[in-house]
């Protein structure tokens, strides 16, 4: 009970870190325009804005085609509200280096603006405080002497607070990989009560942890807080960040043919000039005269520093390790009974029930690796189908996607034709068939096991509703309105077939999974809202947003308390090897 308190106390303080930094700041490093036709080239822009001594420090490399008096109207708004609005002439205010504009390159290295204390009473203080607020400055550039707008930028603000704590990430990561090993050495150990209550609390958590993933792979633009929200669970489709891993996959993808990506380091190199105060341009150097626009899964790969050419390759590493280290588990396994069959310290019937069960043991953990990684083998496998980074990686994603879909789908059929044979014969002796298949002896469908006819139509429901939304996700990035509504159709349909099949046997795992079902649908509503089909105002959105994130946090928070508790019954729980 002392670990389980620990690790509570452990989680509540890495999310109250995310909500408590001392410096108020308030920073941006990226601009956009807001008009179709601008004056200004943009390669690298930062701005901090510090409260405590009304500073505004600037970096900005570009070029313009500006020339004259200008005027410029800065606006700030918070949560679409418009908070601050103030007119910077720099010709009265003695920026010398603005009076007149001229055409050509513009070179700005950490210049510092005081602003007044009047205009830095206007943000509000929440401005400081809420993490990842939706804070946005627009400045339109006029001319002075005809009053014609010439140029307008704006740029997302950030002021240091994020929900996006790798931390948190890492927290959830371990409690989900104990929660689906322990489940795993109770299998093989032969405890099915165990096993049942640890299935029956981890693979609601994982499936909630991959939906929020998911709905940050969606191409729509959403506010920032959610964003950070969802990144949190990015590790569930493979989407972590190792340097060694991303080397590996740029090689890979160069000897195939392809050409990768070069956004992030093409970031790291202006950002790093920018810190030399080396702004000047060189002949040799290929200035960066677009702006990247990420958005859907590039921007989940932009955010957790991953190149766009090898988001597909991380997530195939990752998965082919984690299958790696399952199957070295399950020979440590392996050894130790036969080393302890050699001392003679089991009883010879158990030993060769073990020795004659292993390969269905073996099996049932290839069932339940392939349902784990098979929603994000739905999304990027399609996707890379779509991108087309490399011949090699192009094959790789076709045969990866049908195996997955060949031995997930064979299983459900195979499970719906099995129920069809076996229903007139008694349910104990229908569970003695299903336990000795290693196909259908899984937590998977021993979690339902009110009628199998029921549960056997669930799992391939299940099957179907993963690939068509996994199939949404990845092939639809560049429509993201077409996206969300497709989304919601299929949440609606598959919240239909849940309350219409009702498979589980177990009340509470019943409300669970109607809960976690309703929250889809509402995540999917949000989401159609969050593309502005509606003209909503842009407050609305960013509340949205926040309320988003408060019942999602609120349902990962009780799911988690599920885990621990389930886990620590089954520490407790003193039931032995079941019996055929």
């Amino acid at each position: 009970m002392k670990l389980s308190w620990v690790l509570i106390k452990l989680g509540f303080i890495l999310f109250m870190t995310a909500l408590t930094q001392a410096t108020y700041l308030i920073q941006s490093n990226a601009l956009s325009f807001c008009q179709d036709k601008s004056n200004l080239t943009i390669s690298y822009f930062s701005m901090t804005f510090t409260p405590n001594n009304r500073s505004v420090s600037i970096s900005f490399d570009g070029t313009t085609e500006i020339s004259g008096n200008v005027t410029a109207e800065i606006s700030l708004f918070v949560y679409g509200y418009k908070a601050l609005s103030t007119t910077l002439d720099p010709c009265e205010s003695g920026y010398k280096a603005f009076c007149p504009m001229s055409a050509g390159s513009i070179n700005l290295a950490h210049t510092s603006i005081i602003l007044s204390g009047s205009t830095v009473s206007q943000i509000p203080s929440i401005g400081y405080l809420v993490p990842d607020l939706d804070i946005t400055v627009r400045v339109y550039v006029s001319s002075t002497k005809t009053g014609e707008v010439i140029s307008c930028v704006e740029g997302a603000l950030s002021n240091g607070k994020t929900v996006y704590q790798q931390g948190v990430g890492w927290t959830t990561a371990i409690l989900a990989g104990l929660g689906l090993l322990a489940s795993g050495v109770a299998s093989a150990r032969g405890h099915s009560a165990s096993t049942t209550r640890l299935a029956a609390a981890t693979l609601p958590l994982l499936g909630f942890m991959q939906t929020q993933a998911s709905f940050g792979m969606v191409a729509v633009h959403m506010p920032p807080i959610v964003e950070s929200w969802t990144q949190n669970f990015q590790w569930t489709m493979g989407i972590i960040y190792v340097g060694s891993v991303e080397t590996i996959c740029t090689w890979y993808q160069r000897a195939t043919g392809g050409t990768p990506s070069t956004t992030l380091s093409d970031l790291s190199r202006w950002k790093k000039r920018s810190i030399a105060g080396a702004f000047a341009r060189r002949a040799s150097e290929s200035s960066i005269s677009s702006i990247a626009t990420v958005r859907g899964i590039e921007r989940v790969g932009f955010q957790a520093n991953i190149e766009r050419t090898n988001i597909f390759l991380t997530t195939i590493s990752f998965f082919a390790f984690f299958v790696f280290a399952v199957f070295l588990l399950l020979a440590i396994f392996r050894a130790y009974y036969e080393s302890v069959a050699i001392r003679r310290k089991l009883r010879r019937d158990i030993v060769s029930a073990y020795r004659r069960d292993w390969r269905v043991l073996v099996k049932r953990n290839v069932l339940r690796l392939l349902s784990l990684g098979f929603f994000p083998v739905c999304i990027l496998c399609p996707w890379e189908m779509q991108q087309q980074d490399s011949s090699a990686e192009i094959i790789l994603a076709v045969l990866v996607f049908l195996f997955m879909l060949g031995m997930l789908g064979s299983a459900a059929v195979g499970f719906v034709l099995l129920t069809k044979e076996q229903s007139s014969l008694s349910r104990r002796r229908v569970a003695y068939i299903f336990s000795s298949n290693p196909f259908y002896s899984s937590d998977w469908v021993f979690l339902f096991m009110s009628t199998w006819r029921a549960a056997s139509f669930f799992v391939a429901a299940d099957l179907a509703y993963l690939l068509c939304k996994g199939m949404v996700i990845g092939l639809s990035q560049p429509t993201a309105v077409a996206q969300a509504v497709f989304l919601l159709i299929l949440e609606v349909v598959q919240i239909i077939v849940l309350c219409r099949l009702r498979p589980w046997s177990d009340k509470k795992l019943k409300r669970f999974s109607i809960t976690l079902a309703t929250i889809r649908m509402v995540d999917a509503i949000f989401l159609l809202v969050f593309t502005g089909v509606f003209s909503q105002p842009a407050m609305m959105t960013s509340i949205m947003g926040v309320i988003y994130v408060l019942y999602n946090a609120i349902m990962a928070i009780i799911l988690l308390l599920n885990l621990l508790i389930a886990s620590w019954h089954a520490m407790r729980s003193k039931d032995g090897p079941s019996t055929r």
